[in-house]
């Protein structure tokens, strides 16, 4: 039945009908077909376990499940009415779904009851009414429940119990130990799910009376949907590490010392929290070459703001940290507007253009404004859409649902009028949480609050779209990432993406769907890039973009058709075998889990070749498969250009170049951006006869892809053989006569390689783009290989995108190979220790969660306490503050995996490694180092 027909049938407002189907379909109750927009029952153990505890016969079960977020909205004190109310419900109602076959149904009744006490006790644990961080001189250590009588504290220590949070005293107290605080941290994710909690109480009168209710027209003033205070709290807890993160790129918009082409200013869109803007200039002014010249290259924080309120507080707490700032109005959905008034503010004007924007989880809570273009619902943009959104539920206003393709085009429009303000700017930082369909939130339901912040996000007319959908619909405005590989995604090497964190800048061409009407252009394309015997006809083309037509992109530029990129879905590698090229189209499955790509042809102008645009299709299409959960792996089947032999002796050559003895141009392209060699495909393209019909399958494994820093890592990278023979010769490294060390600088290095292969650097083309030159990615390759081979060292096979001319690369050189010079006898390495096993990542969340603990009062006292016994003697205050350092540290080593087991030895152990690593590699990982010295100011260990 569709939701129309159920609508009319039970008298219900389709829009909000919609999403709780949806819903239930999350939880394997019902069944969408996409296509056919019908929802079915899914019979089964599961269904009746659902009427059995929720049904007719628990008409008392269900009534009271629906009155927790009506008289229980967190945040809530311990000793209240309302957190009696949620154990009055859990004392008298759990045991019936205790027992429970399903552990989903079991787990979310217990979620329904628990989440809002949990809420309120995590809350009240850190925060006041306002929302205020209690103070040091408020320590809370402890949780009192004494004013319970025996029924109600008997139900809270069950419900502590199952929690696994310890138990309460004979007397009614709970003690706050570290492994305590550490659930209680897990409970401040709740914060924002809870915070709906008065759209939740109001949902039946949402279902069947008044859909707008709480963001209509007619919205009374009393009508707020969500508590202000809690979501303000929970924003700052979830998306406060992400601010952190997107720090990042600003390690590479301000690297290096020509401070005349950094940015003058830093706009931060949609800012309603100062601290944020304080923290982007402290990184810059503690970490950054620019920091110690802030006198000379003045950086402008400024803030856009929408509410006056907001603006006066902005520049209260900008004004009183003394930094540069300016506090403007601004409007997400009004770019050009906002970024206009900077040549108008009378304190001091700016160019739009040497302003770094940056915004956090905005866009997802702008208003939707429908798209001014409609497009036919058989057009690619629409199938594209529902291909990636047909599961989705958004809502206006009113409470209508909005139709996915005019959710997709009102994203792109959005990002055409950011893509226009951007133009010749410094780009756009950008966090931005992702929704998930059905199938990927069931999937991954037990660990990703993917299903919490859909369900709610819609509810509360927040749009989240697909993650894919999202990197296409800015492509589509010509917002591409400024380097792939520092886009971040969360969780990293995930099969799926919540959270997208990248620096986005304005190119000179957009992305589209490919149409039938560009056959003119297509064909001459392939005229240009493809020898006669190997070019397809109309009718080839046309087959691919009917049957695939959202996976067919046309590049333009000015108005021209530049370049397309033909790809399409497979369902397994097995079907690559009994492909042909002539009829690739056939193997294509909607369903498939595999990306192929097929064709890449750019126009071969100068203008366009400067581009690099082959090269960017490429980097895209990976970057969009990444990111898309419903793929899980690219892979294609390449040519071979330089083979010149006879179909037996195929394999020895691709086995060559795999082998780094031959680079081959064509399949060079693939394996230098990371794309690993699977096998020979005979008969593959049997018009291509100067490979004797053969290709070569290659495959991208994107999902084990995440950012990184930098495209070379310390050169540790001495060629392994060298590094073994060194080790096992005890051989002095200036001793070492075989391969003798290069001394040149970088810029001699490089610029010798340019000219050996033709291409002459001189000072004006320094910092002139190698595609500039004219060269190919062969070239890169060649390069890279040059300069591998020159220094001993394994390159990252992205280096010279990363680093995209002589200047850039050859910097880069010097400085890193100053920091990895070996001197006097090299030894075998030993063991690594456990921090060098870890990503960036994993070390930061460890020491947030030190800092997150030392900043408690209770233990800021004890480290007081400890300071002032061992007087001035810092011997004996290292030693008599081990065991509170043991106490906090022990359970966050255990509770991640650091550590097995938490003993004082153990504990010793891996804290000294940490000082090790963080001596050898703080110059490298500078928010690391940061977040090590702020745990060593809060136990008064700093240097």
């Amino acid at each position: 039945m569709s939701v129309v027909e159920m609508a009319t049938a039970s008298g219900l407002k389709e829009g909000v009908l919609s999403l709780v189907l949806r819903t239930s379909a999350t939880f394997g109750y019902t069944s969408f077909d996409s296509t056919k927009g019908v929802y079915s029952l899914v019979e089964g153990p599961e269904l009746d376990e659902l009427e059995a505890h929720l049904g007719s016969q628990s008409a008392a079960a269900a009534e009271a499940l629906r009155s927790i977020y009506a008289e229980a909205q967190p945040p809530f004190k311990i000793d209240s009415q309302e957190a009696k109310h949620c154990l009055k419900v859990w004392r008298t109602h759990r045991p019936s779904w205790k027992n429970s076959k399903s552990s989903c149904l079991r787990l979310l009744l217990d979620g329904i009851v628990a989440t809002p006490l949990l809420a309120s006790i995590a809350f009240y644990a850190h925060w006041d009414d306002e929302g205020q961080v209690f103070d040091h001189d408020q320590p809370v250590e402890s949780l009192d429940f004494s004013s319970f009588d025996d029924e109600y504290k008997a139900a809270m220590s069950n419900l502590l119990k199952e929690l696994q949070l310890g138990m309460l005293s004979s007397q009614g107290i709970l003690s706050l130990r570290p492994e305590i605080w550490e659930t209680l941290a897990q409970a401040e994710s709740y914060f924002m799910a809870t915070s709906h909690a008065p759209l939740l109480s109001n949902l039946p009168k949402i279902l069947a009376e008044e859909p707008g209710w709480g963001f209509g027209e007619n919205k009374a003033e009393e009508d707020n949907p969500v508590s202000a205070v809690l979501n303000k709290v929970g924003k700052s807890t979830t998306e406060g590490p992400m601010h952190t993160d997107l720090l990042r790129h600003l390690n590479i918009v301000f690297e290096g010392e020509n401070f005349a082409s950094q940015p003058k200013g830093i706009m931060v869109v949609g800012c309603e929290d100062a601290n944020f803007m304080i923290q982007i200039y402290r990184h810059i002014q503690e970490n950054l070459p620019r920091g110690q010249h802030l006198d000379d290259h003045p950086l402008m924080m400024i803030a856009a703001e929408g509410l006056e309120e907001n603006r006066m507080s902005l520049a209260v707490t900008l004004s009183q940290s003394q930094i540069p700032y300016l506090v403007q109005n601004g409007a997400l959905a009004k770019p050009v507007e906002t970024l206009a008034l900077l040549k108008k503010t009378k304190k001091k004007k700016m160019d739009p253009k040497t302003v770094l924007y940056i915004r956090a989880f905005k866009d997802h809570q702008r208003a939707y404004v429908p798209p001014s273009k409609q497009y036919a619902s058989d057009s690619p943009l629409a199938l594209y859409a529902k291909a990636q959104m047909g599961d989705f539920v958004h809502l206006d206003s009113e409470g209508n649902l909005i139709e996915a393709v005019d959710m997709y085009a009102s994203l792109v429009e959005h990002f055409e009028r950011w893509s226009t303000a951007l133009e010749g700017s410094f780009g756009l930082c950008m966090a931005e949480e992702m929704s998930l369909d059905v199938p990927t939130t069931r999937r991954f339901i037990n660990d990703s609050l993917a299903f919490s912040s859909g369900t709610l996000g819609s509810l509360a007319r927040q749009y989240r779209i697909a993650p894919g959908a999202y990197v296409m619909a800015g492509a589509m405005a010509g917002l591409f990432p400024a380097k792939y590989d520092q886009v971040q995604n969360y969780p990293e090497q995930g099969k799926y993406t919540l959270v997208l964190n990248q620096h986005l800048v304005r190119k000179p061409f957009v992305l589209r769907f490919a149409e039938l009407s560009d056959l003119p252009e297509l064909l001459r394309l392939e005229e240009l890039g493809w020898a006669q015997h190997l070019r397809k006809d109309e009718e080839h083309l046309r087959r691919r973009l009917e049957t695939s037509p959202t996976t067919c992109f046309v590049c333009e530029m000015n108005g021209k058709l530049i370049a397309v990129l033909y790809v399409q879905k497979i369902a397994s590698l097995e079907a690559i075998d009994t492909e042909v090229f002539d009829r690739v189209s056939d193997a294509h499955d909607p369903a498939g889990r595999i990306l192929q790509l097929l064709a890449i042809v750019a126009d071969t102008t100068p203008e366009v070749k400067a581009l690099g645009i082959g090269n960017e299709l490429r980097c895209f299409a990976l970057h969009m498969a990444r990111m898309d959960p419903g793929i899980d792996f690219v892979c294609a089947v390449t040519l071979c250009g330089d083979f010149n032999g006879e179909a037996s002796e195929m394999q020895t050559y691709v086995d060559k170049h795999v082998a780094g003895k031959i680079v081959d141009p064509i399949v060079g392209f693939h394996t230098g951006y990371g794309a690993k060699v699977v096998k020979i495909v005979p008969d593959y393209r049997p018009e291509d006869t100067k490979n004797k019909g053969i290709g070569v399958l290659i495959k991208y494994d994107i999902k084990d892809w995440k950012a990184k820093d930098q495209a070379l890592g310390p050169l540790q990278a001495v060629s392994s053989q060298k590094k073994a023979k060194l080790a096992d010769d005890g051989a002095d490294a200036a001793n070492d006569k075989s391969e003798p060390a290069d001394t040149r600088l970088g810029l001699e290095l490089v610029s010798g390689i340019m000219e050996e292969i033709g291409y002459p650097v001189d000072n004006d083309s320094i910092h002139q783009g190698f595609f500039s030159f004219g060269m190919d990615s062969l070239d890169l390759v060649r390069i890279r290989n040059r300069i591998g081979g020159i220094l001993g060292v394994e390159l990252s096979s992205t280096l010279l995108l990363d680093y995209p001319n002589v200047g850039e690369l050859a910097d880069f050189l010097d400085k890193e190979r100053g920091m990895g010079k070996h001197t006097g006898k090299v030894k075998p390495a030993g063991p690594k220790s456990v921090w060098e096993k870890l990503t960036e990542k994993e070390i930061n969340f460890v020491l947030d969660k030190y800092i997150k603990f030392y900043s408690l009062p209770q233990y800021q006292n004890k480290i007081e306490e400890a300071k002032n016994k061992a007087e001035s003697n810092s011997a004996h205050y290292a030693e008599i503050i081990q065991p509170i350092r043991n106490e906090v540290e022990g359970p966050i080593l255990v509770s991640n995996e650091v550590i097995p087991v938490a003993n004082a030895e153990t504990i010793g152990k891996v804290r000294k490694e940490l000082d090790e690593w963080i001596a050898r590699n703080g110059l490298r990982f500078p928010r690391t180092r940061a977040k090590h010295n702020s745990v060593l100011d809060l136990i008064k260990m700093a240097k």
